[in-house]
């Protein structure tokens, strides 16, 4: 039996049509689901939103009294293997609106094939993916010589019942339970021996992140830095991007200039506050500016850099310089295909770069 798992966080104003579009979804594939809600035993009553409504699934209702995305998360994965019955698990996140008919088809078809972890790969606006985009895949693609996920903290992943089993016998570090759950089960998934695909999906839908980039970045390059350092990358990867899908990136809606100028001076902000703590890896550009092969060397330095630092220094060092990395890219980017392009060289130029180290 498939899971559907749903972490969530004060999403009163959308649990109940997502589970309706799921449950619909799986009756006219007339496939048996259980709905397994994770909530953070959310102030807006999430809980009790997903607990009253009515489905032909059955449903179970978690409460985990630590907030973050990861508890929920590892509260779903432990109960899973606790049933025998439950085979495979699909995530979907709480804040999801576009859940589509396709996601349950493509992932049970990965489930017969055997696979334990299944990335989704969305279509989505140029504006929209900045983590993903110029610091996880640029980094899975070096870490993976090249054979990397596009999405690789896309969220609304497939797990195994043998990824389960070994996911809730690990050590999660503190900055996996919150944001930094996904890059955590995907350099589990990289670097344990699973079998691994990408589906290609259509776009996705969720509430806006741009105004909470800042914490969300902190968390997943931490999250991303202790779980790299505590894994062994020297065994081959096994993913297979068997649909041979690409990243397709769409124009999006510009983002306004006064909300860049905000996230300006916030890096500007952090990078003093860094300095007087003593915290200096990188200098800051002159004119506040970060292309592509200036954003290349930072990473790099901070890869370079990773056994001289904590996780946690390493993510609030790099945090001002990826603000700064982003803005100059939705500032000068123009379209789609330069976008992709720029993502592309990203990754390309730090895997030559770091050729040779670990």
């Amino acid at each position: 039996m498939i899971a559907v798992g749903i972490p969530s966080f004060n999403e009163a104003d959308n649990i109940v049509q997502l589970v309706t579009a799921i449950d619909t979804a799986a009756s006219s594939l007339n496939m048996n689901i259980i709905l397994i809600n994770a909530d953070n035993d959310s102030p807006d009553l999430t809980a009790e939103c997903f607990r009253e409504v009515e489905t032909r699934a059955e449903k179970v209702s978690l409460i985990t009294n630590q907030k973050g995305k990861g508890y929920n998360l590892k509260s779903i994965i432990n109960y899973i293997a606790t049933r025998e019955d439950i085979t495979y698990c699909l995530f979907v996140d709480g804040d999801i609106i576009s859940f589509e008919t396709e996601w349950l088809i493509k992932h049970s078809a990965s489930k017969e094939k055997n696979y334990d972890y299944v990335i989704p790969n969305y279509s989505r606006n140029m504006q929209e993916g900045n983590t993903t985009n110029h610091f996880i895949y640029p980094e899975l693609f070096t870490l993976t010589s090249g054979n990397a996920p596009y999405q690789g903290i896309a969220g609304d992943f497939g797990i195994s019942k043998k990824f389960a089993n070994h996911l809730s016998k690990q050590v999660w570090p503190e900055s996996s339970l919150g944001y930094g759950v996904d890059i955590f089960m995907t350099l589990q998934a990289l670097f344990s021996d699973m079998r691994i695909t990408e589906i290609s999906l259509n776009r996705k839908i969720h509430k806006p992140s741009f105004d909470k980039m800042v914490g969300m970045f902190q968390q997943v390059a931490e999250s991303y830095f202790e779980t790299r350092n505590r894994l062994s990358l020297t065994n081959g990867t096994n993913f297979d991007r068997q649909y041979g899908n690409k990243l397709t990136l769409l124009t999006g809606e510009i983002i306004p200039a006064d909300k860049l100028n905000e996230r300006r001076n916030t890096a500007i902000e952090l990078y003093e506050v860094n300095e007087v703590n003593g915290l200096h890896i990188c200098d800051l550009p002159d004119n506040n500016d970060l292309g592509l092969t200036e954003w290349v060397e930072i990473l790099a330095s901070h890869e370079i850099h990773r056994r001289d630092y904590a996780p946690s220094e390493l993510a609030l060092s790099l945090t001002p310089f990826y603000l700064l990395r982003v803005i100059t890219y939705l500032s000068t980017t123009k379209s789609p295909l330069s976008a992709v392009n720029q993502i592309n060289q990203t990754a390309k130029l730090l895997k030559k770069r770091l050729k040779g180290k670990s």
